[in-house]
This record gives C-alpha cells, structure tokens and sequence, in this order.
C-alpha cells in the first residue's frame, strides 16, 4: 500500500520563550496570603495574552510566589497554583513562563519546498480540541547546547520537539505556536543539553504515525544546515530499528508461531495451554493445589491470625475457637444482673435497682419522685429544731427568729435593731471626760486634747493657734496662677512651683524682691537686640522702617542667599555666590549661559523655543561638538514643513538651516495621512489591515 510523502519546511521566530522568560506572558491580579488562587487576571501588556497561558506553566510574583509555583487550574479571570501566596497584592504584577521542556514559539514564518503544498493549515497541535487520534504529528527539529553552555551549539547535534498547542494562525505561513519535549518514543533532550539559547531557526517535520520518525530530505530544498535534515531522523531511526533485533525487543501486532522470550501484561494472549506453563499445581499447608481445579479444604494450615476488624454473623468452627475470646466473664457482686459470656453466645450487662429509690428512665437512672424520705436523711437534721426542715414537695428551709437575724434575699443578716446592748460585751465608753452610751447623742465631749500635729476632719467655729498643711481643705483661697504669654500660656502651683521669668535674644530681666524688671538688649554681630537707623538712609515711621531714596550700591557681592520681591535692576555686573530666588519673571536680554556641571533640569513638560516669533521660521536644538560653531541640529524645517538634520552647523550664522536628513513620520489611519503636509518622501502609513505604505 502505497503512503503519502511526509511534509517538512523551515520555520524561523520572531522570538522563542522559554522557561524563565521575564517578557512571556504578563498579568495583574489579586492575591490573598494563604491561599493557591489569584482571581481578577487580566493581560499586563506583553507580547502574548493570558489567554494563551497552560497548566503546568511557571508563576513568578515578587512578594506572593518569588520562588515561582506551577498552574494547576485556570478557569476564567482565575488561576490556581499548587502553593499558598506569601504576600497579599490588589492588581500586582506577576509574570507566566513556559515550564522546563516547552517553548513558545513567536510568529513562526514557514518556509517550504518549492511547489510544495504544505501549509500551517495542514498542521495541529497534539493538545487541539481539534486533533483526531487517527492524524500525523509535526515536530520542530532544532540545535543543542550543553546546559552549562547554552550559547555554544554542539556541531551535529539535534532535538525534535512535538507542537502541542496553536496559539494564533496569522495567515497560511505564519503561525505562533507550543513546542513539548514529551516527543513520544524519542529522548528529545539528551542528558545535559538544551536548545541554543539564541536560536530561532527551526525545521519542521511530519512525523510518521508511531509519531517518531520523521522523514529524510535535501536541506537544500529549504536553505536550511544539513544537520536539520538528517540528524531527527537518525535519532528515530536508532531506537525504531533496534527494536526489530532478532534477539530480543518490543513487537506489537503479530500473528503465527514465535520463539524465544515475549515480555508483555498478555492481555492480547488468548490461549495458553498447560504446557507453556512450567508449574501446574502449588504447595498450600500440606496439600498440593492444582492448577484450573477447585480445593475444598486446605489440610496443615495453622491457626490464622488476623488484624483488624472481622465482620460477620457467625462464625462455624469447633468450641476450641472460644479460647480466643480469653476467660469467661461473669456476673460480680449484686449490682450486676446475673450474666455469663465465654463467647460463645450473645450477653446482656445489666444493673439492678431496687424500684423505690432509683429509677431506669429512657435517658438513663434516676431518682424516683419522693424517694428521698427521712429514712435517707440523718435524723439529727431532719426537724426544724435542728435547722432544716421541709420535704414533701417543698423547698429545704433555714429557721431564723425575725427579730435578731432575718433573710433578705436569700442572705442572713443582722436586722435593724436586731443588736440589744444585752450582745454588747459593754454599753458604753469614755471619750475625754465624758462618758458616751451606746445609743445615746453626744453634743459636747469635755477633757479631749489633740496629741498629735496633724487633725482630719470637718471643723467650724473660731480657731486659734497655728495651723499645718497643704490647705487642700480650706476653701475660699487660690492656690493656682494662671498666665498668658505671646507664645502659649500655663499655669503655676503656689504650693509647690514658682513663677520664673527669663529672658530671650535681646532681652534682660533682673529682680529684687517684689520687682522684675525686663529691658533690652543692644544689638550686636552675633546677637539679636534693639538697632538704631541712620536717618539720612533710612525713616522709621510707627515701627516700619524704610529707604529715604533708591538703595545704590556700586559693587555688590552677594555670598548669602538674595531673596528679590520687587523689580531689580542690575547696571554693571553681578555675582550671586548662593542660591537665586526670582518669584517674578526673569528676562536676559544678553545670552545666558548655563555652565554647571550637572545636567540642566527643567520642571515644565513644554518648552518653547523662539517664543518672540511672529512669523513661520527654522529653530531646533543644537549639541556643541568641537566649538561654538560646530554642532549636531535637531530642527524643524519650516519650508518644508519638517524635522531634520544636518551636521556643522553654526548656530550664529543666522536664523535657518539646511537639513541633509528628514526625520520620517508615520500616520496609523488617521485624516493626516491624506494631508500635502504629510505626504513627504520617507514617511509612513498603516491602514486598518495593518498594510504598510510608505511615501517616495
């Protein structure tokens, strides 16, 4: 039966993502510490979408995954990862790339022989929704390097790798696109090695059904090395054909009389006679079992032990077995209903109750209603006399007399007047020379004197004598002053604190027993105070203090910050060794010359050049190079209406230029690009098909 040619071409990338890839496939979304699952994705603006991302790729965030952590689900807006995030995050950056073995590649351009009819259309991924099973794969065929130097490709040495997914078919010849090294059959990668790490030169094949080998051609057909067409089909072919070796191998298939070994599960064997079998019976206790009969007992096997849990209803066996349960067990002392259990039948536990004190309720024992009688209780508190009393339905109860003690809320106390002075050990006392009955109201305690320094209490009357203490009784006298300075306000403890008053820059105070006095200090170079005024320069007038006439200085060096408020006119010249601070307009009818050593920085985002123009004209910016009338221009043409270039030029030769170079414009399907003014030589317009035009 004849087949058709396998198809193969030249496929070269715009670029090739690998594992690792910082530009791949960029995202923003929203992470919670704890949890395997990003939610809200959304493209970051790389040149592949999120919505060609795979499970199984890599997931690098700086702060949640900065050890990377592979996809495991993406459903939606959502991803999930096989690790927790250690970090929370609300639309940050993280970045996709391609697992160890996989590629992206970029808008392949396929190159194919001549007259041939093989296109992209022809080819589908292994991972397709579309793919039949029935169908030929297509493999990417592309250098080696060790992986301790990728740059360097290993001369002769090749991998082929299975497309696996399409990502986007730009036309029938350009296409982006996986490549896998689960190459079925085939070490893709041999130990140690990886692709070129700069390569973006690839030749594709057809692989055969077995989805191994692929075919042999001319790399002249494709302009592509010889090593791209030879080396993938070598490869194959060594591990394809070893296995047809007469000795040993892997056949599938066959059919009509075989020798020798066969490896295999043999779910294809449909019969196999005793005699291939070289034991046809086992040992088991002492009896041989034969194969493809049915043994009733076994003979010899010992007691068997097993472990864990046996279910069944009975158990058939000789009462020898009940040996294994251990000792009987028996009913003990009269609280336990009589029983017996030696295994071999089923046993109730059950306690006894007498019916009169105790109960068996559904929950469980409990007390029998009036079961608790006298006869329970000890009879030396069972009466009233002894302090409780109660039963028969009512609450147990404490005797109290209700004259003496009481019960006021479940408490006893003492009751109002309960005490006579009959409790007391002794109804009276003496205070001074008086002697104060219990019960009674003294007025007056005659002979009481006042050891001690210190007296608490309340006193009214006349006092007389001397009197200690902080006062915090007397009412009627401050303790505290209160003050208000110029800046802030406080207050003094005339108790503890006293008043202090300092003086400042410029100010003396001095005191002397009740008077402070404040005065002013003279002015000096190093300290603040009172300064007078010449009166031919200066006029003081309520406290302000100005000029008589203009302020003229014929030489003024200024090595202090000057701060100019009003109009300021400079006739000859100026040094200013500090900062300048202009708050109005500065205008420099001379040139202005720029020469600090750092670069010149400049806060508004336009700048205007020959902004005294009122008339179309040249103007741009010039680089010095080797003098004043030596410089690179960037300027805009206004005859022709156009950025330039041009070199040598003399900024003060004169108002315009020449350019020797334009600068091209390009219109993205916009009204200027049917414009005179942008239809200049050079210049370029993409319409909406994204066709390219550009004007000559």
């Amino acid at each position: 039966m004849a087949s058709n040619r396998l198809n193969y071409g030249k496929v070269i990338a715009s670029a090739v993502y690998a594992n690792g890839s910082n530009s791949f496939i960029r995202i923003t979304g929203d992470y919670v510490i704890g949890s395997p699952t990003i939610t809200n994705v959304v493209d970051g603006g790389q040149p592949v979408n999120f919505s060609e991302a795979l499970i199984g790729q890599q997931l690098v965030q700086g702060a949640a995954f900065p050890s990377g952590t592979t996809i495991t689900n993406i459903v939606g807006t959502t991803i999930t990862v096989n690790s927790n995030s250690a970090a929370a995050g609300t639309l940050t950056s993280g970045r996709i790339s391609p697992p160890v073995g996989q590629y992206y590649i970029s808008s392949g351009s396929l190159t194919i022989p001549s007259n041939s009819a093989f296109r992209y259309t022809d080819v589908t991924g292994s991972d397709d929704a579309s793919f039949a099973a029935s169908s030929n794969t297509y493999a990417l065929v592309l250098p080696l390097a060790t992986t301790s130097s990728p740059t360097s490709q290993i001369v002769g040495d090749f991998a082929q790798l299975k497309i696996t997914k399409f990502g986007s078919r730009t036309n029938n010849v350009d296409a982006s696109f996986y490549i896998s090294a689960s190459v079925d059959g085939i070490n893709a990668f041999p130990a140690s090695t990886t692709m070129v790490s700069s390569n973006t030169t690839f030749a594709i094949a057809e692989q055969s059904f077995s989805q191994s080998i692929s075919p042999i051609y001319s790399s002249a057909d494709i302009a592509i090395s010889p090593g791209y067409a030879l080396s993938p089909y070598g490869i194959a072919a060594d591990s394809v054909f070893e296995s047809f070796s007469t000795g040993s191998g892997v056949a599938t298939g066959g059919s009509g009389s075989f020798s020798g070994s066969f490896q295999g599960d043999g779910s294809k064997l449909t019969r196999v006679t005793a005699s291939k079998i070289p034991f046809d019976s086992l040992m088991l206790g002492t009896d041989s079992i034969e194969l493809g009969t049915t043994a009733s007992n076994i003979t010899g096997v010992g007691d068997i032990t097993a472990t864990g849990t046996i279910t069944a209803p009975n158990f058939v066996g000789t009462s020898s077995y009940a040996t294994k349960v251990g000792s009987s067990i028996t009913q003990g002392d009269g609280s336990i209903a009589t029983f017996s259990y030696d295994g071999s039948a089923d046993a109730t536990v059950a306690v006894n109750i007498n019916g009169t004190t105790l109960n068996k309720a559904v929950t469980g024992l409990e007390v029998r209603a009036s079961g608790i009688t006298p006869v329970q209780l000890s009879s030396s508190v069972s009466d009233a006399t002894n302090a409780i009393f109660g039963g028969g339905g009512t609450a147990l109860g404490v005797q109290v007399d209700g004259t003496t003690i009481e019960i006021v809320g479940g408490n006893l106390q003492v009751k109002t007047g309960g005490l006579p002075t009959s409790s007391l050990a002794t109804s009276s006392f003496t205070l001074g020379t008086d002697v104060i009955k219990l019960g009674d109201t003294a007025t007056t305690i005659n002979g009481l004197t006042l050891t001690a320094t210190t007296a608490s209490g309340q006193f009214s009357g006349s006092f007389s004598g001397s009197f200690y203490g902080d006062g915090a009784g007397l009412t009627g006298i401050a303790s505290t002053l209160m003050y208000t300075a110029s800046l802030g306000s406080g207050s003094v403890n005339l108790k503890t604190q006293a008043l202090n008053i300092l003086a400042g820059e410029g100010i003396d105070t001095s005191g002397s027993n009740n008077t402070v006095t404040i005065s002013g200090e003279d002015a000096s170079t190093t300290n603040k105070g009172i300064a007078s005024f010449d009166s031919n320069d200066f006029s003081v007038t309520a406290g302000a203090v100005s000029f008589n006439n203009f302020l003229t200085i014929p030489t003024a060096s200024i090595s202090n910050d000057l701060l100019v408020s009003e109009d300021l006119t400079v006739g000859n010249d100026a040094s200013v060794g500090r900062d300048l601070l202009v708050t109005r307009n500065l205008t420099v009818q001379g040139t202005a010359s720029f020469q600090h050593q750092d670069n010149l920085d400049v806060a508004d985002r336009f700048i205007r050049l020959a902004s005294g123009s009122t008339a179309n004209g040249d103007g741009g910016i010039a680089v010095q190079q080797t003098g004043p009338a030596d410089t690179e221009l960037y300027a805009w043409d206004a005859v022709q209406a156009r950025w330039g270039f041009t070199s040598s030029f003399n900024p003060g030769s004169g108002a315009t230029f020449t350019p020797t170079q334009y600068v091209t414009a390009i219109a993205d399907n916009n009204s200027l690009s049917g414009s005179v003014r942008f239809q200049k030589a050079g210049n370029m317009y993409v319409d909406t098909a994204g066709e390219i035009y550009i004007y000559s």
